[in-house]
């Protein structure tokens, strides 16, 4: 069996929980960017001077609110690129995408055959190997049901 069919085979389930873990995660960033809002603006306006002048007119309460949306916004962000990355691709896809189309040049007539064909004969040992994972899981359910 192809280590294709074995990936595609072995499929990991999907926590039901994740987005309730998601959901979550966001809260306790939003907690965690509104609690340090009141300092980041203390220091904005100690030590940048243009800063503090812009926002004389403005109420400290409204000024905080709005850095704390956007550390959310920021930290949303950073957390979820590291999630996107850990998460990683569908090997089964990338392969069969590098096998399809080569890029860069054109291929000749020879080649272009070669390739069809070769696309052709790792398709047929996929469904092949999908058949027989299929026939076994019928087969152990019927011997299952035997057993009852």
């Amino acid at each position: 069996m192809s280590e294709e069919i074995r990936q595609a085979s072995t499929k990991r389930k999907k926590s039901a929980l994740t987005p309730l873990m998601g959901l979550v995660l966001a809260i306790a960033l939003a907690v965690a960017a509104f609690f340090s809002a009141p300092l980041i603006v203390d220091l904005m306006q100690e030590n940048i001077e243009p800063f503090a002048e812009q926002t004389e007119d403005i109420s400290t309460d409204r000024l905080e609110i709005v850095i704390a949306g956007i550390m959310w916004l920021l930290l949303l962000s950073v957390v979820g690129l590291i999630a996107a990355a850990s998460a990683g691709g569908d090997t089964l896809i990338d392969k069969e995408g590098k096998i399809i189309m080569p890029r860069g040049r054109k291929l000749s007539e020879r080649e272009l055959q070669a390739l069809e064909k070769k696309v052709a004969q790792q398709r047929q040992e996929k469904i092949k190997a999908l058949k027989k994972l299929k026939a076994k899981k019928e087969q152990a359910e019927r011997s299952g049901k035997r057993n009852r």
